[in-house]
């Protein structure tokens, strides 16, 4: 009889406890997917003042960057996570979902895209980034701040 009531309160705190453990870590991935979309889109918005518009390609901030003449200007501006690319070295989010990212051709505005826990694309649990994060003018005004500030 006691072996059954211990089985029995294992079953009980397994019950309770794997959906638990699940929702923490489902916790954990969606932070960490918004993370890596703040440091891709933080990135992408260092790109685009060096260089007037988005990069066409998440790769590209990966790279060395390099003026018109082809000369070396600059370090990577993101350097990845193993967890952030899938085998062929494209961005995945924290559930292996390929990451979409809308970038009209003028590359003015960016916006990254997470399918989310449910790993599809276009409901509520999508997690998404549009960039520019800030306008032109408050980041003027940051800057203005941090040169009075000194």
């Amino acid at each position: 009889m006691i072996g059954m009531g211990v089985a029995a309160a294992v079953v009980s705190a397994a019950v309770v406890l794997i959906p638990l453990m699940s929702s923490t870590n489902q916790s954990g991935q969606v932070l960490g997917t918004q993370m890596q979309l703040l440091a891709i889109g933080e990135a992408s918005d260092d790109y685009k003042e060096r260089f007037g518009h988005y990069p066409e390609t998440l790769i590209a901030l990966t790279l060395p960057l390099h003026d018109d003449d082809g000369n070396r200007i600059g370090d990577p501006l993101l350097n990845p996570q193993p967890e952030d690319r899938d085998d062929n070295g494209r961005f995945v989010d924290r559930w292996g979902t390929l990451l979409r990212v809308d970038r009209p051709a003028d590359g003015q505005t960016m916006t990254l895209h997470s399918a989310g826990p449910d790993l599809s694309f276009g409901n509520d649990d999508d997690i998404v980034l549009p960039l520019p994060r800030k306008s032109k003018v408050e980041k003027e005004k940051e800057k203005e701040k941090e040169t009075g500030n000194r």
